[in-house]
């Protein structure tokens, strides 16, 4: 959802209607992973991290960077949200 705002947003297209739309699936997704019973916050990166992904993959899709120069921005969260496993 981040790259959509920062793209309709380097674009001029982000509307207050589009960014109410995307916090609501936001905010459906994280009630989704807490019915799990699962504190979605202390699985999911910081806000800042999607930002940094998402700079990156607009970065990358308009040939401002490219693949090779980009540093490791793994999730830091990925191996706790594996080992929960599926419910």
């Amino acid at each position: 959802m981040e790259f959509v705002i920062l793209f309709t947003s380097q674009g001029r297209y982000l509307s207050q209607n589009l960014q109410q739309v995307i916090k609501n699936i936001i905010g459906k997704a994280i009630k989704a992973v807490a019915a799990t019973k699962i504190d979605p916050y202390s699985v999911l990166p910081e806000d800042d991290w999607f930002a940094e992904v998402a700079q990156i993959t607009i970065d990358m899709l308009t040939g401002k960077t490219h693949v090779g120069t980009v540093e490791n921005v793994s999730s830091p969260t990925a191996s706790s949200v594996l080992s929960h496993g599926s419910n």
